[in-house]
């Protein structure tokens, strides 16, 4: 069923009324949640903190206890040892005294002659228990170390582990030397594990009061605090816990003790957890758990928040908030249908005028429409009149669009056209491949010219003077486009016009730099080489007017062929060039180049540089002009990544084989 705009307008009202009225709730609910949320965060955070800082203080008691028991065992064992060498006057009667002196609980006393045998052994240690046989913690020889340190008078400690009937000992020692004959090695040696069971009592007695401690606190209404270990067992918490938390968290798919751990690395920012994975038959209620690491006990402290307990106020005053807004809904629409009555009509006439516009030819002049002008008097209202007198202004605007529109598009297919043709003349004044019998056995050639725009600048040609003298000439003009194209034709005119009465490089240089600067109004001017290989002997004459300097390929690498003759050409009348020359070998490759080429920049303006193209000559598979070009234009292609040129790019490649025809 298709419904008027009537129809649509009173549907759009009312259901931009329901739209309001739910979103004003949800962002309510939303709102509302998420600041409870975030005061539930900071108090959670605070909670969680003050739990780890009463765990660390309880820590701290334990770690001070165990120090103090040590320290004080060390000064027994000490005060014991010193005690011994006092009353042992009489060597003779050392054995007896040391039989009858009376040992504190938990210490045993062993003394070893200087073979190893044991002469004595007193307290929980037995005959068979013989720690200097072993190697301390620090990898000494307990026996004879002991004894070196004892009789030099020096401090004689160690300690050692061992398993004795399948059982692990820790034993930590102090030694003093009583001389005579057979001087003995006395040791005092106290069990460390006897203190570790009473560190161990202390720990459980602050387990139960941090029990009963966290068993009075609560974030929120009803969340709480738990302590588990790194492997997931519960220390402390609420009845009803799970006795391991490595199970899976259906809301992560991690199990519950990884996502812990994570956790702590970020303490205010909590994981979101099923309260069924803490808590055995609990209800099935989402969770944010707040944790805390406390390295020294390797526990985990963890604060928990119910998400439905931050939600319930926003959503109670989000549904007040749309019951409002939808008892209003029913009071607005009558009002809202008698408005859209009185615009629909119009509307409808405008629709109609809107409907038939496809109709109409454009490329008429405009006519007054008695509808829109009906319209726009401004009875029916002020944007009814405004809509009208634009769709008259759009009538009057299209066709004037499209008068010129098409004149336009006549006038750019004329310049692609005439584009088009100046390209096509262009690439005609570049020179076709010599024939075959020409270069057969002498030489061979490749060139190639890459525009930037439609036409360009660049210049390349290669004639034969004669049977023996192969001239060859490579150009950058100053300018781009149609100008520079211009200027390209004159130059390779000249040259080729010039080239029989002016045979010698530097002359015919000279020459055409005349004929260009006559009359040269832009200034435009062309760098330019011009070379004459004899084919015969490889004697090279050439010319350089302010061009960039070619490369010979040879057995013996790449080099530059440098010299400058004089500046550029076409600038300025009256310039004088040098003639230079070079002999080239047989095999070698003569590399010639616009600034196009060493030049090309990728998208972030990096130049390709004159190092880059000296590598990529110097790697080339072969020296043949045609695999030479192509493996230059490759590796240009691949640095500029297909970003668009800025410069005409042209390469003119020689290769001499030498010996005459």
């Amino acid at each position: 069923m298709i419904l008027s705009t009537k129809n649509k307008l009173v549907l759009l009202v009312a259901g931009s009324l329901i739209l309001l009225a739910v979103g004003v709730g949800l962002f309510s609910m939303y709102s509302v949640k998420r600041t409870m949320l975030e005061e539930q965060r900071r108090s959670s955070v605070n909670t969680v903190a003050l739990a780890t800082f009463n765990v660390m203080d309880r820590y701290q008691i334990l770690f001070r206890s165990k120090a103090d028991q040590a320290v004080a065992l060390q000064h027994n064992l000490s005060w014991l040892a010193k005690l011994i060498t006092t009353l042992v006057h009489d060597p003779s009667e050392r054995f007896k005294i040391m039989q009858n002196f009376p040992l504190p609980e938990g210490i045993s006393l062993m003394a070893i002659d200087p073979s190893g045998e044991i002469k004595l052994v007193r307290g929980d240690l037995e005959k068979d228990d013989n720690p200097y046989l072993l190697r301390d913690i620090k990898d000494r020889p307990v026996g004879p170390t002991m004894r070196a340190l004892a009789e030099k008078g020096l401090p004689a400690t160690c300690f050692v582990q061992w398993d004795a009937g399948g059982k692990k000992q820790r034993l930590y020692g102090t030694h003093l030397y009583l001389p005579g004959e057979g001087g003995l090695l006395v040791g005092l040696w106290a069990n460390i594990d006897k203190l570790d069971e009473h560190q161990q009592r202390l720990k459980e007695d602050s387990i139960r009061e941090l029990q009963n401690e966290f068993g009075k606190q609560r974030i929120g209404p009803s969340g709480f605090l738990f302590v588990t270990d790194s492997k997931g067992t519960p220390v402390i918490g609420p009845e009803g816990m799970n006795t391991t938390l490595s199970g899976i968290n259906p809301k992560t798919g991690n199990t519950l003790i990884a996502d812990i751990r994570n956790a702590s690395k970020t303490p205010e920012n909590p994981v979101e957890a099923s309260i069924q994975s803490l808590i055995k038959r609990a209800p099935s209620r989402d969770a944010l758990l707040f944790v805390r690491h406390v390295k020294p006990f390797d526990w985990y402290v963890t604060g928990v928040v119910y998400t439905d307990e931050a939600s319930a106020p926003g959503k109670q005053l989000s549904f007040l908030l749309i019951a409002a807004i939808l008892a209003a809904t029913l009071f607005i629409l009558p009002v809202a249908l008698l408005m859209v009555t009185r615009l629909t009509s119009p509307l409808a006439k405008l629709g109609d005028y809107a409907r038939k516009l496809p109709e109409q030819d454009f490329m008429e002049d405009a006519r007054p429409t008695p509808l829109l002008a009906a319209l726009a008097d401004g009875k029916h209202g002020g944007e009814i009149a405004s809509l009208a007198n634009s769709l008259m202004f759009m009538d009057k605007t299209l066709r004037s669009r499209v008068r010129e529109l098409m004149e336009a598009t006549s006038s750019r297919e004329r310049l692609e056209g005439e584009l088009s043709a100046a390209t096509e003349i262009q690439m005609g004044f570049l020179p076709k491949p010599l024939p075959p019998d020409v270069a057969a056995g002498r030489f061979s050639l490749a060139a190639s010219l890459v525009p930037a725009r439609e036409v360009g600048g660049d210049l390349y040609d290669f004639f034969m003077l004669d049977d023996r003298h192969l001239c060859f000439i490579i150009g950058d003009v100053s300018d781009k486009g149609v100008p520079a194209s211009l200027f390209m034709s004159m130059t390779l005119t000249l040259i080729r016009s010039r080239a029989g009465s002016h045979p010698s490089p530097e002359h015919l240089m000279a020459e055409v730099n005349e004929n260009l600067a006559r009359d040269n109004a832009k200034c435009m001017f062309v760098t330019l080489f011009i070379g004459v290989l004899d084919l015969d002997t490889g004697e090279l004459l050439y010319a350089n007017g302010g061009h960039n300097p070619p490369l010979r390929l040879g057995d013996d690498g790449v080099a530059w062929l440098k010299g400058i003759s004089g500046p550029v050409v076409g600038a300025m009348e009256g310039m004088n060039y040098t003639l230079l020359r070079t002999v080239v070998r047989p095999g070698e490759t003569l590399f010639l180049y616009t600034d196009g080429v060493n030049e090309a920049m990728n998208a972030e303006g990096d130049v390709y540089s004159n190092e880059a193209m000296f590598r990529a000559l110097a790697s080339s598979p072969s020296r043949e002009p045609a695999s030479v070009l192509r493996h230059m234009l490759d590796d240009v292609s691949v640095h500029v990544n297909g970003n668009t040129a800025s410069d005409d790019m042209t390469i003119l490649c020689v290769r001499y084989f030498g010996g005459k025809r």
